[in-house]
C-alpha cells in the first residue's frame, strides 16, 4: 500500500482486495503473540487502502463490533440470521427482516449514507472460491507464499542470479545472506556485528552445523575461518589464539563456532576475548538453562540483540534476545526465526550442496 502511495498513477495499478475472515479469530491470535503491531497495520490499510486501489472486506461477530476497527469501516451489512439479541447490542436498531440466508441490512458511503435491505448473492453450488479464474492483470501484484521446506545455495544463485550472493553498497560491510525469507522469497541478509557475536540456538537436527557449512558458500566474499572437519575444536581455537589470531585482526575475517557449549571452559574464555579483537563470530548452540553461565560468548550475543532460532522452538526461547518467538509445529531443517532489532520473522536457511 505504502509503494502504491508513493507512485504517482494509482489509477494504473491492480485493484486488490483484502479478504479477512472471522476478525475476532485474529484478533486474538494477534494479542497472544508477538505480531500484536499487526492489528495496527490492517487499522492503517483500512483507512488508507482506497487512495491506492486497495478495498479490505472484513467479517466477523460482535467482536468485530465492538474493535477499534469497526469505526473505520465505511460500509456495512448486518446478518440477523442465527444471531442472538446480546450479539445484536452493538448493532444500529433496524426494522424486523425475514430471516433467510443472504438477507442483510446495509448502510455506509455506497448508499449515500443510507440504510437498505439486501439479499446477497449466494455462491454457485460445489465451486470453489472465487467461483472463476481472474483475468491476469497487466501487472502482477505481490505474491504470497510460504517458506519452502527445503533451499540449497545453489537454488538462491539460480533464482536471483550472482547478485544475490553480492552485498550491496547500501549493506552494510557485514552483512551475510542466509536463505529465503518474505512471501516472495527474496533472499535475507542479517548484519553481522563489528566485535561481537551472532548467535545460532537450536536442537539436534535443527539445521546449525548446516548454517555454519553454508555461510561461506553463500558469502564467498568474506574471509571466514572454523575448525577443520575431524580436528579438535579446543586445540584449533588455541593454536588459533595463539598463531593466527594477530595476523588477521582487522581483516574482516568472521569466525565460525559450532555447539559453543561443549567446549571447555578455557577455549570459552578465549573465544570472548575474540571480539574484543575486531572478529566477529558466528556461533551455534543448544537450548539449555545454563547457557548463559557456560558459555561466555552467549553473554556477548544477548547484549548484541540479534539472533537466530531454529527448528522446533517455545515462545520462550527468544528470551535470550528479549523477543517472543511464534512457534511452528513441525519445522522443517533450516527453518529459522531471524530476530533483528527486536523484530521476529521466520526465514529458511540455505543448504551446503
Amino acid at each position: 500500500m505504502s509503494a502504491r502511495q508513493a507512485r504517482a498513477a494509482v489509477a494504473a495499478e491492480v485493484p486488490l482486495l483484502l479478504v479477512i475472515s472471522g476478525w475476532g479469530s485474529w484478533l486474538s491470535q494477534l494479542r497472544m503473540g508477538p505480531n500484536a503491531w499487526a492489528e495496527d497495520l490492517v487499522h492503517d490499510i483500512v483507512r488508507d487502502g482506497p487512495k491506492s486501489g486497495l478495498t479490505v472486506l472484513v467479517t466477523g461477530e460482535r467482536e468485530l463490533v465492538a474493535s477499534r476497527l469497526f469505526g473505520s469501516i465505511p460500509n456495512r451489512a448486518y446478518f440477523p440470521l442465527g444471531t442472538t439479541e446480546e450479539g445484536r447490542m452493538a448493532w444500529p436498531r433496524f426494522a424486523a427482516t425475514k430471516p433467510l440466508r443472504g438477507r442483510a441490512m446495509v448502510s455506509g458511503d455506497f448508499l449515500d449514507g443510507g440504510a437498505a435491505v439486501a439479499q446477497f448473492v449466494a455462491p454457485p453450488p460445489s465451486t470453489a472460491w472465487p467461483y472463476r479464474e481472474p483475468p491476469n492483470p497487466a501487472r502482477r501484484p505481490f505474491r504470497v507464499e510460504p517458506l519452502p521446506r527445503f533451499v540449497r545455495v545453489s537454488d538462491i544463485v539460480a533464482q536471483h542470479g550472482t547478485e544475490a550472493t553480492t552485498p550491496t553498497p547500501a549493506r552494510a560491510r557485514r552483512a551475510v545472506l542466509l536463505g529465503l525469507g518474505g512471501d516472495e522469497h527474496e533472499p535475507v541478509w542479517i548484519t553481522l556485528p563489528r566485535s561481537g557475536v551472532l548467535l545460532a540456538l537450536g536442537s539436534a537436527g535443527s539445521g546449525k552445523s548446516s548454517l555454519l557449512t553454508a555461510l561461506p558458500l553463500l558469502n564467498p566474499g568474506h574471509q571466514w575461518r572454523s575448525p577443520p572437519q575431524g580436528t579438535d575444536p579446543d586445540a584449533f581455537w588455541a593454536d588459533f589464539r595463539r598463531n593466527e589470531c594477530s595476523k588477521l585482526v582487522g581483516t574482516g575475517t568472521i569466525l565460525l563456532v559450532d555447539d559453543a557449549e561443549h567446549l571447555s571452559s578455557a577455549t570459552g574464555l578465549l573465544l570472548a576475548e575474540l571480539p574484543t579483537m575486531g572478529f566477529s563470530v558466528v556461533a551455534t548452540a543448544g537450548h539449555s538453562p545454563a547457557l548463559m553461565q557456560r558459555t561466555p560468548i552467549a553473554s556477548l550475543a544477548r547484549a548484541h540483540g540479534s539472533g537466530i532460532l531454529l527448528g522446533r522452538t517455545s515462545p520462550t526461547d527468544g528470551e535470550l534476545f528479549g523477543v517472543r518467538v511464534d512457534v511452528e509445529q513441525a519445522p522443517p531443517p533450516g527453518r529459522a526465526v531471524l530476530i533483528e532489532n527486536g523484530r521476529t520473522r521466520p526465514v529458511q536457511i540455505a543448504a551446503p550442496e
